[in-house]
């Protein structure tokens, strides 16, 4: 992997996150990402992935990993447990709440849900979108 620092590129301190301008380039360049993989179906073909492996579905590698699944359901379920406990501080969410409950011991079957393929959007995306995956010049 090549490491872009050489050509100039550089994360935001993610301790300090993006501001406005960059925050819209990001949005900006990952909706480019799913325009061009739209065109891309429509020229090239919806099989093309299959047919050249270009894209692994990593996802149902998780599900298929039994060590990968927990440790993937209890960083969801944590995640969302910091949501309720803040929403809980705040009048007005209470059947945020109680949903976010509901859903938090299957948090990981409904993600990979998400992550199935759709016939009428159907689009590459980014995967792991976050400040130490994206860089600027």
């Amino acid at each position: 992997m090549e490491d872009l620092r050489a050509r100039g590129f550089k994360m935001f301190d993610r301790k300090k996150g993006v501001d406005r301008a960059h925050g819209m380039l990001v949005l900006n360049e990952l909706g480019r990402l799913h325009a061009a993989s739209l065109l891309k179906e429509k020229y090239i073909g919806s099989d093309s992935f299959e047919k050249y492996g270009v894209l692994e579905d990593e996802w149902a590698l998780m599900k298929s990993d039994p060590k990968m699944s927990e440790m993937a359901q209890q960083m969801y379920a944590g995640s969302l447990n910091g949501s309720i406990k803040l929403l809980e501080k705040i009048s007005g969410y209470e059947n945020t709440v109680e949903w976010l409950k509901e859903i938090q011991p299957k948090i990981l079957d409904l993600i990979l849900d998400l992550f199935k393929p759709s016939e009428k959007f159907g689009v590459i995306i980014h995967g792991d979108c976050w400040n130490n995956n994206i860089l600027f010049r």
